[in-house]
């Protein structure tokens, strides 16, 4: 018995070294490949669902794992979106109803002056005038 490492063996250390290496950079881009994969995957959803969100839809995503606080906000984000929408939506709804009610009187106070026999030519021109421009914010609104 010897303390020494046989010739063939150290002529082959090179060679099996090299082997190591490449054995370990090839795992370690499988392991790197797959991780982004996965990781990819489970972002698409979400990436997905700020899309959908910055055209104005309605989102819910059913996200599980270390997303899902991130997946919860974007559907409260939504949820809150939608709430603020349908306030606006009332909003405008109201104001228009709020202006075509008065302006509804002006044009039929207006169309009655310009209709009317005893107003002068200039009052049934300024009558008309404004019967008009009436007809005009109602179209607006």
């Amino acid at each position: 018995m010897t303390n020494y490492l046989p010739l063939s063996a150290i002529q082959k250390t090179p060679f099996l070294l090299l082997i190591m290496l490449v054995s370990n950079i090839a795992i370690l881009f499988i392991v790197y490949y797959l991780s982004k994969r996965n990781v990819m995957l489970k972002i698409s959803p979400i990436l997905n669902g700020i899309d959908k969100l910055s055209h104005g839809e309605t989102v819910t995503l059913n996200i599980n794992g270390e997303l899902e606080e991130i997946g919860n906000r974007i559907n409260e984000t939504s949820l809150q979106l939608k709430k603020q929408n349908q306030a606006r939506a009332n909003w405008i709804s109201g104001v228009s109803h709020d202006i075509r009610t008065p302006l509804s009187m002006i044009m039929g106070y207006a169309e009655r002056i310009a209709q009317s026999k005893e107003a002068s030519a200039s009052i049934k021109e300024q009558a008309e005038i404004v019967r008009n421009q009436s007809v005009k914010i109602k179209e607006l609104v």
